[in-house]
């Protein structure tokens, strides 16, 4: 019997009900790797976990479709905020979506705080599977008995024990992929705790699917020169 696949699993990772866009040809493609979308700023062309949705509200305001599977047309915006912010400040939306656009001044805030958010949940439902770990000695063991999947490290932790449980896990393991943009309020609601400074994930299915989440943050996150904002 084949197991279901969290790091596949669209619902999980965030792609979940991409289709065509009506009347949007120029918008998708299919590439080598599957269907791609293309940035209404840049015009490049991504695949969608490279990228964010936005629809309309039935009121006209641009909403972040960060699964990609609300109703009505959807507009693609490379999946950067130094992108998003040059689409909302140069009138990309209304022109994309052939109609009026109400662009809130908090849509860039607001979908990081939606993509922070899912990368949580996931965080979350890790722990009700059984394949997180918390707490400073219970990571520190894992550590030793195991390669983790992921190592988590709250921002706001204590510098000197941070860079101890980081190196520990280097010295046994090598290269270790490492989550460190929460902070130790975000990781405690997550792992149902006031705080928590050191997690970890174990290696399988759902220490995928939270990187690839992780990754769409982090990316959004990113920082760079900007496009050419008349393209």
């Amino acid at each position: 019997m084949t197991m279901p696949r969290p790091d596949l699993d669209p619902a999980l990772t965030g792609l979940a009900g991409t289709q065509p866009e009506d009347q949007l040809p120029p918008l998708e493609t299919e590439g080598e790797s599957g269907r791609l979308r293309q940035c209404c700023v840049t015009r490049e062309r991504l695949a969608p976990d490279r990228m964010i949705r936005f629809v309309r509200s039935p009121e006209g305001v641009v909403t972040p479709d960060i699964n990609a599977k609300l109703p009505g047309r959807g507009v693609w915006v490379t999946g950067e905020r130094r992108v998003l912010e040059i689409a909302c400040q140069k009138g990309h939306f209304p022109r994309a979506f052939k109609s009026k656009a109400i662009v809130p001044a908090t849509l860039a805030a607001d979908t990081d705080a939606l993509l922070k958010a899912r990368c949580l949940a996931l965080l979350g439902f890790a722990r009700k599977a059984g394949d997180a770990i918390a707490g400073h000695d219970q990571v520190a063991e894992a550590i030793d008995a195991r390669r983790p999947g992921l190592l988590l490290q709250a921002s706001d932790g204590a510098p000197e024990p941070r860079a101890k449980m980081i190196a520990r896990a280097e010295a046994r393991h090598g290269d270790i992929k490492l989550i460190d943009a929460f902070t130790s309020a975000d990781l405690g609601a997550a792992f149902s705790r006031e705080h928590t400074v050191h997690a970890l994930i174990r290696r399988g299915a759902m220490a995928h699917a939270i990187e690839a989440v992780y990754e769409r943050l982090a990316r959004f996150r990113q920082a760079g020169p900007a496009p050419d904002p008349n393209t």
